[in-house]
């Protein structure tokens, strides 16, 4: 697909492979919008023990 970036994450990529959107799994995690755009986009980006921690429960 046209939009998809070459630099994405793996996070970013998993979520693409998996068919689920961004808005979707930031619903589902209750985590921000950013925090899950910023997960699929910035590769050296390192969450927070909390953030993890919500991903983790899902």
């Amino acid at each position: 697909m046209w939009w998809k970036n070459p630099k994405r994450s793996k996070f970013g990529r998993f979520l693409d492979r998996e068919g689920i959107t961004q808005n979707e799994f930031a619903e589902k995690s209750q985590l921000s919008k950013r925090t899950i755009s910023t997960l699929c986009n910035d590769r050296k980006y390192e969450p927070s023990p909390k953030t993890l921690k919500k991903l983790c429960q899902l």
